[in-house]
């Protein structure tokens, strides 16, 4: 692919991974409330579950001419067991909020312990 091709097919890449995120939003309140809601317990890398939340949210942060950081601890462990699914539901959330409501600067996510 051209570079051009391939600037699209990653912001189609990265719109169509923001439209599943909002469709498995509303099926987890729909879960939620019916009291079915489960929470996996799996090896994942917390720094990687930052930096797809920041590379997903990028674009939208560049349109309001805002920065975009992660600012994680390099003595922090990065390994954890847990849901990463659900730890990316809250820090794409919480940035997508940030970025909301912040209408000059930046916006940073910082993982410290």
């Amino acid at each position: 692919l051209s570079s051009e091709q391939r600037e699209y097919t990653d912001a189609v890449k990265r719109s169509a991974q923001y439209l599943l995120n909002i469709i498995n939003d509303i099926l987890d309140f729909s879960k939620i409330e019916a009291g079915r809601l489960e929470l996996e317990s799996i090896d994942f890398d917390l720094r990687e579950c930052v930096e797809d939340v920041i590379e997903l949210l990028a674009d939208k942060a560049q349109e309001k001419e805002l920065a975009l950081f992660a600012d994680i601890d390099l003595k922090m462990p990065t390994r954890f067991l847990g849901d990463p699914y659900r730890i990316q539901q809250v820090i794409t959330n919480l940035l997508g909020n940030a970025i909301k409501f912040t209408h000059r600067g930046e916006v940073t996510v910082r993982v410290h312990y």
